[in-house]
């Protein structure tokens, strides 16, 4: 070997020792800023929840319902983080005010545009709280979620100062007050591209026609299955339904008064079975019900977000019985029209052709992805 070989060779090994050394120090020194970037408080940046920001058509169809199951409207990770979504630990607060429960992973991406800001280094929280603004203005519903490199996990966005690597922005698709338009997917797109070209980071996102594609086509799945059944148990000509008694019937039977007016059926788990309401316009109040009258009070039962509907639509009907017999009440449907056995047993069938339509598409009524879609 020549003295030039010797030579080159030499000057190989040194360049290839300091491109190493260089990345060492490289990654040593971002290590260290994350490992200070964590040091900071614990709590996590604010998401906005002013629900008069969604406009559902469906609360606008808010009628009387007859017990004929009518649809109520139409109208990644980072390539160096691991391809396994880690369990999310903490609860947080989607926009709207609606909470977002704890849970395994990120949220169903069948229902939800989901987009990812992926930064050098960190998301800071103003670059969150930025983001968070702009989402408020597009009107739909949303959620942030942001990965923990301390941690290694997703967890939800919430108040504080928390910095993140990467922020991933979840828009679902479609709700009860429909899908999501182009325009603002368009919109949202462009906000998070402006947003991540502010801080040198990338952008990932979904092809907006791909997603309205999605969108229309869950929503009319969701016209198809999203019903309400309604029991009226009314007054007999000439007779009134008295508050009081309503009342003794509907607290002895488990049912519970709510601020907002109506009897509601806990299920056991922080949510609803069913609800009773005043078929006429004022709700329940607990000091006006000494000398509240009505001519009738329905029964509902929100289809798609009642797990074991068929059960829970049997306890229904057998509650809506006992009303009927002991205020010599009938059960009937929205037209006053008498209902008996028979035409109860249709309902059943009808549901159970529901449920089983949910569950062939994967959402089965009272899950959470259920509960979200309807919501």
């Amino acid at each position: 070997m020549s003295d030039l070989q010797i030579g080159l060779l030499i000057l190989g090994l040194f360049v290839i020792g300091s491109v190493i050394a260089f990345n060492w120090f490289q990654e040593k020194q971002f290590r260290r800023r994350a490992e200070h970037g964590f040091e900071r408080p614990e709590a996590d940046v604010l998401l906005g929840s002013e629900e008069s920001h969604v406009h559902s058509a469906r609360d606008e169809r808010e009628e009387r319902i007859d017990p004929h199951l009518e649809p109520r409207f139409k109208d990644t990770l980072p390539d160096d983080e691991p391809d396994e979504v880690q369990p999310v630990q903490t609860a947080s607060r989607s926009a709207h005010g609606e909470s977002v429960p704890e849970g395994k992973s990120l949220p169903d991406e069948n229902i939800n545009y989901v987009a990812e800001i992926r930064a050098g280094e960190m998301v800071s929280a103003d670059t969150v709280n930025s983001i968070d603004t702009a989402l408020k203005e597009t009107g739909r519903k949303y959620q942030l979620y942001g990965y923990d490199y301390h941690k290694r996990n997703w967890e939800p966005v919430s108040e504080g100062d928390h910095w993140y690597t990467s922020i991933k922005v979840i828009v679902q698709l479609v709700d009860r007050g429909g899908a999501v338009t182009q325009e603002q997917l368009e919109q949202i797109a462009a906000l998070l591209r402006k947003q991540a070209n502010e801080i040198s980071a990338i952008c990932e996102l979904p092809e907006v026609d791909e997603a309205i594609t999605k969108a229309l086509a869950l929503d009319d799945f969701c016209v198809e299955v999203d019903i309400i059944v309604g029991l009226s148990v009314a007054a007999r000509p000439g007779q009134v339904l008295h508050g009081t008694q309503l009342r003794a019937l509907a607290e002895s039977s488990g049912l519970q008064l709510t601020p907002n007016g109506a009897f509601v059926m806990p299920d056991g788990h922080g949510g609803t079975m069913f609800t009773m309401d005043n078929q006429e316009s004022n709700p329940f109040r607990a000091d006006e019900l000494k000398n509240l009258t009505t001519r009738s009070v329905t029964f509902l039962l929100d289809v798609p977000r009642t797990s074991d509907g068929i059960k829970v639509f049997n306890k229904m009907v057998n509650i809506s019985k006992q009303f009927a017999e002991s205020l010599d009440a009938v059960l009937c449907d929205d037209n006053r029209a008498m209902l008996n056995d028979s035409g109860l047993e249709k309902i059943r069938n009808q549901l159970r052709m529901t449920y089983e339509s949910m569950n062939r598409r994967g959402i089965p009524a009272g899950s959470t992805t259920a509960r979200q879609l309807f919501s």
